[in-house]
């Protein structure tokens, strides 16, 4: 793909935490891309609520990475090999994606 065809997307985690008591903490992503008319979201997921650190509470939040993954990629995005960045202790990797700039009427 050739630089100025394509636009970028990474994929990003949003941390909220409610105030209140007892407060709630929850994790959400965003595909934050880049393409010939500026920066725009791509796509994002509900909020998952955190309720700890467990296993259980991992899979949750994995589970909402992979369903943005596999919308970025029906909609024509494709992973960059080694492109991203790793959160929450190394656990999770963000990836990059890029797509030929779809035509626009």
């Amino acid at each position: 793909m050739e630089g100025n065809d394509v636009e970028a997307c990474q994929v990003t985690i949003e941390r909220k935490v409610t105030i209140g008591l007892p407060s709630k903490a929850y994790v959400s992503f965003n595909a934050m891309a880049t393409g010939p008319r500026g920066q725009y979201i791509a796509a994002s997921t509900s909020p998952v609520r955190v309720k700890g650190a467990g296993d259980a509470q991992f899979h949750a939040i994995q589970a909402a990475l992979t369903a943005i993954t596999q919308n970025l990629t029906a909609d024509g995005w494709r992973v960059v090999p080694g492109a991203g960045q790793h959160v929450m202790m190394g656990r999770l990797f963000l990836p990059s994606f890029q797509r030929l700039i779809k035509d626009t009427p």
